[in-house]
């Protein structure tokens, strides 16, 4: 069973697409907020269609998961290749006019994706372990990016200026985040 940090993904993938979205400042902020509302009316409402229609869910939101995924990985390849820092960057950074999305990036990001689907692993163990790899970097990577900005916070060091932004409130929301 996957596990429920894997629920950040939804959201984190859109921070990756940001540079693609009109007023991103205020969009996605708007976009993470309104999210849990949604779900929380979602949980209220307890529709009991029937196994059928509860399994076309599913394997829907897991298509959409899935695709938020290679959404979010090809786009830090992107980021990563129109910085030079991976091999074949000029391929992989190359934005095709007219389509205006990083589409050797996406290729490439489906490739590993269906490439890494065909590994049978036998052993639970073994699996879980490399469930929990992924966990483990996905956590990792959030206690960084906010102990960095709650270190520069607590310095006294000036943020860089947003236009959307937490305020007072800040501080111990990243502290508290870190715990």
């Amino acid at each position: 069973m996957p596990s429920p940090v894997f629920t950040f993904i939804g959201p984190d993938s859109a921070t990756h697409m940001a540079e693609e979205i009109k007023d991103a400042s205020i969009t996605l902020p708007r976009a993470m907020i309104i999210m849990p509302f949604v779900q929380t009316f979602s949980i209220a409402t307890e529709p009991h269609i029937g196994t059928s229609v509860m399994t076309a869910i599913l394997i829907t939101l897991t298509t959409f998961g899935c695709i938020t995924n290679v959404a979010t990985a090809s786009r830090q390849m992107f980021a990563f290749a129109r910085d030079k820092k991976l091999p074949f960057s000029t391929s992989l950074a190359h934005v095709h006019p007219g389509w205006d999305v990083p589409l050797n990036a996406i290729a490439v990001s489906y490739c590993i994706t269906i490439l890494l689907s065909f590994i049978n692993i036998d052993s639970t163990v073994a699996f879980n372990a490399i469930a929990s790899l992924g966990t483990a970097a996905l956590i990792s990577s959030y206690i960084i990016s906010i102990t960095c900005v709650a270190i520069k916070r607590c310095c006294g060091e000036k943020l860089p200026p947003s236009r959307w932004s937490l305020g007072q409130f800040g501080g111990p929301i990243n502290m508290l985040a870190v715990l």
